[in-house]
């Protein structure tokens, strides 16, 4: 009989304000403090496996390998990671985990799930995969005059932060003016563009009644669901963003999906190569557009009853399938 494989698990819990560790946002899980301890236990529960935590955000490296409290994370058979990272270009969590992903299978890997946590490089992903996203664009602060021109063409655009900020930052720009002295402002205070180039997308009318979120875990659509008022903020003209400044989550209701949103998360989560994953949408010429790419999508317990799912369960089976999908045949 074959030995247990070694996995080492990084799914701490989502502190609620006032619980434990609250205060410190860098030691943060993705996952409600409930479904997390459901699913940690359900791991442990799995005969095969041998789980130890492995918090590689506490690590350093030596002799190019990945160490934490004397173990050397390189020799275990898989790594799983759903938590909080610092998600800049070079942050030392996901050079650990770069590291380890050369020499041992790590999920998310690291290399895709950077590239889906930058709204750039996933609209691009997207777009070469022939999936649906807004006409959009990366320019540099000195040279404004391609931007320019698509506001003409456009009549509007959204300036977002490339990583997410939980609606932060996010702002509709109807005027060449009004992107000139934003521009001016950065340089003038940063230096450079901190964000590597302006992100603009191409505004598009629409039915606020009809935004749709989607959570896909496994290549599977778990639910939609649409953020109530109470975590939307105004913008000129009418027109309304996802705003959520203490970035908690909640405040959403479930929304009924069509089988054109189902089949477009699934096309683009496969595009991106994520495990878990969201998309926000938007009802634009009669068919769905993929506003927003979340690499960490909304778990919400009372949604996942809704749909008749176990969270902790679902989660476990897809650590599962993962970690093992690369052992031999013995």
């Amino acid at each position: 009989m074959s030995e247990p494989l070694r996995v080492g698990v990084c799914v701490p819990p989502r502190p609620r304000p006032h619980d434990p560790g609250f205060d410190k946002p860098w030691t943060w899980g993705c996952l409600k403090p409930d479904i997390q301890a459901s699913l940690v236990s359900e791991l442990e529960r799995v005969e095969h496996l041998t789980i130890e935590p492995a918090d590689f955000r506490l690590a350093w490296v030596d002799g190019g390998k990945v160490w934490l409290a004397g173990r050397c994370l390189n020799e275990l058979d898989a790594l799983f990671w759903y938590c909080e990272v610092d998600r800049q270009p070079g942050a030392f969590a996901l050079t650990i985990l770069k590291i380890l992903a050369a020499d041992i299978p790590v999920y998310p890997d690291p290399n895709s799930w950077e590239i889906a946590v930058d709204k750039f490089t996933a609209h691009v992903a997207l777009a070469r995969a022939g999936l649906p996203v807004p006409e959009f664009m990366l320019v540099d602060l000195n040279n404004l005059a391609p931007a320019e021109t698509a506001l003409s063409r456009w009549g509007g655009a959204m300036l977002k932060p490339r990583r997410g900020a939980w609606g932060k930052g996010v702002t509709f720009i109807e005027h060449p003016s009004t992107l000139r002295d934003l521009a001016g402002y950065i340089r003038s205070t940063t230096g450079g563009s901190p964000d590597g180039g302006l992100l603009l997308e191409r505004y598009y009318n629409n039915d606020i009644s009809r935004w749709s979120s989607v959570t896909v875990l496994g290549g599977e659509v778990m639910y939609g669901y649409r953020k109530q008022a109470s975590r939307r903020a105004s913008l000129p003209g009418g027109r309304q963003k996802v705003y959520d400044p203490d970035e908690q989550g909640g405040a959403v209701v479930r929304c009924d999906l069509t089988e054109a949103h189902v089949q477009l998360a699934k096309a683009a989560a496969a595009a991106l190569r994520c495990p878990i994953i969201g998309f926000d949408m938007i009802w634009v010429d009669n068919a769905p557009l993929i506003i927003d790419e979340n690499t960490s999508p909304g778990n919400y317990p009372a949604l996942y009853a809704e749909v008749g799912i176990d969270p902790a369960s679902a989660f476990a089976n897809l650590i599962v399938s993962l970690v093992t999908s690369r052992r031999p045949a013995q």
